[in-house]
């Protein structure tokens, strides 16, 4: 089915491309179709509630009483809090002592701090404005009865990953690698403890391999839920230097591809990695990723289409991504756009493969890992030739093109001054003159004058005879 391109948004007009590392949680929960009960949900709730005024409530009106009843609330009377329209203090509580308490202090600053690190970062609220802005994370379909949307080239991708590695096969393996990842990931606690110790095991020597980097935020990228959540920041991304990247093509596809303003960070990224230590839900690290691949697919299908009015939709993933938990799960995906049942497009997240990296399946993951990457350069270079292509073909063109209209140029401007100077008349002072004269022109001139010339000597040479007769008579 061809589509209309959609072409690249004018940035000029667009706000600066740096985008802070928090989002605005006014916009975040206000936009989302549902609101599922979180602790982050919690504490946004307690918080524009302690920003509302409080409601004006009638005055109580003075109380005429007996002595007694004076005396009585002299002593500090009866407990009023429960009765309704009694006026709660909203002043902080005060200690004995006058100050205000640290509880209510604490509570106010940490009720609005809301860190995209934190392990609540991703929850289902997060998942839930991913599926807002048509990005389905694998299970979506599953949970909702919808017809399973894979990408067309599902097949391939599952054989690619069982690819026998020559650096993997029994007879190169280390006896003590398996023991040793174990006891390993046994240690790493923490996140970053996992992309330390862990994910060499995965990587192996890929020293030079891949334009590879980690833990950056994508400052530059436009996002992919409309600016109502957190920028990815993918704990580990490939993609290709800015150096083989055509200058048109990198105006043109800015924030699209280009992840930050460093020009020394992979662009074009189609790889990307999240790990999670054993502390943490292995939920988190599948939602972000799901976001990371999203910018992934659309750079891809920005670069396929660059220089082309009409698109193909193939229905093909060209974005591959993992991620590790420190119970020792890997898992592979992949990320396709396309369009579902209802004329709908989105970006859909399919699971390729899971793997027990503790257990018997160790080897497996590890080549299936690699072979992922391997792929995923593959396609990110496939599409990467053809964008430069049609930006040297266009190039190439509109050379030819000027070079043409200055050809053109030349021969009217050659034309032109040919015609002035075989010009038939000259404007002078006395009026209009032949500009040149013709050489038949000039010679029936010679010859006129030549025969005018002799009728004159003929004539005189007989008037002179006439007077020599005339003389000789007289004598």
């Amino acid at each position: 089915m061809a589509l209309k391109r959609q072409q690249p948004s004018n940035h000029k007009d667009s706000p600066p491309a740096k985008r802070p590392r928090n989002f605005k949680p006014d916009t975040f929960y206000d936009r989302l179709s549902k609101i599922h009960l979180t602790h982050r949900a919690l504490r946004e709730f307690n918080r524009r509630n302690a920003h509302l005024q409080p409601q004006s409530l009638p005055t109580a009106q003075p109380i005429w009483s007996d002595t007694d009843l004076g005396q009585f609330a002299r002593h500090g009377g009866p407990d009023l809090s429960s009765l309704r329209g009694c006026r709660a203090s909203s002043m902080p509580r005060r200690s004995v002592s006058g100050r205000r308490t640290a509880h209510s202090a604490t509570t106010q600053s940490s009720s609005t701090r809301l860190d995209s690190t934190s392990s609540e970062s991703a929850d289902s609220n997060f998942e839930q404005n991913l599926i807002d802005s048509h990005i389905y994370p694998h299970g979506f379909t599953f949970a909702n009865h919808l017809p399973d949307v894979e990408p067309a080239n599902i097949n391939t991708l599952k054989r690619r990953l069982e690819v026998p590695r020559a650096s993997l096969s029994p007879s190169r393996r280390n006896p003590s690698h398996f023991n040793k990842f174990r006891r390993i990931n046994a240690t790493s606690r923490s996140d970053s403890a996992v992309m330390t110790n862990v994910l060499p095991f995965l990587r192996g020597d890929d020293s030079f391999a891949f334009s590879t980097a980690q833990d950056l935020l994508f400052t530059n990228i436009d996002s992919v839920t409309d600016r109502t959540n957190y920028a990815p920041k993918p704990d580990l991304f490939d993609g290709v230097p800015q150096v083989q990247v055509d200058a048109q093509v990198r105006m043109a596809l800015d924030h699209l591809i280009i992840p930050t303003e460093d020009l020394a960070t992979p662009q074009a990224p189609n790889f990307f990695f999240e790990a999670k230590s054993i502390e943490r839900l292995p939920t988190e690290g599948e939602r972000q990723l799901a976001q990371d691949l999203a910018v992934g697919a659309r750079a891809m299908d920005a670069l396929r289409e660059y220089g082309s009015d009409t698109v193909d939709q193939d229905g093909n993933a060209y974005t591959i991504g993992a991620t590790y938990h420190g119970g020792g799960q890997l898992k592979l995906y992949s990320a396709h756009t396309t369009t579902d049942h209802t004329g709908q497009t989105g970006t859909y997240i399919t699971e390729l493969d899971s793997y027990a990296m503790t257990g018997a399946s160790h080897w497996d993951g590890i080549r299936a890992f690699r072979n992922g990457r391997d792929m995923a350069k593959e396609f990110r270079d496939e599409a990467l030739r053809m964008a430069n292509s049609r930006a040297r073909e266009a190039a190439e063109h509109e050379q030819h093109h000027t070079q043409d209209d200055n050809q053109d140029e030349s021969a009217d401007s050659a034309e032109y001054s040919t015609q002035s100077s075989t010009s038939v008349n000259t404007i002078t002072g006395e009026g209009l003159r032949p500009a040149a004269s013709s050489p038949s022109h000039k010679h029936e001139t010679r010859s006129k004058k030549s025969k005018g010339g002799k009728r004159r000597r003929s004539s005189s040479s007989s008037e002179s005879d006439e007077r020599s007769r005339r003389g000789r008579k007289d004598t």
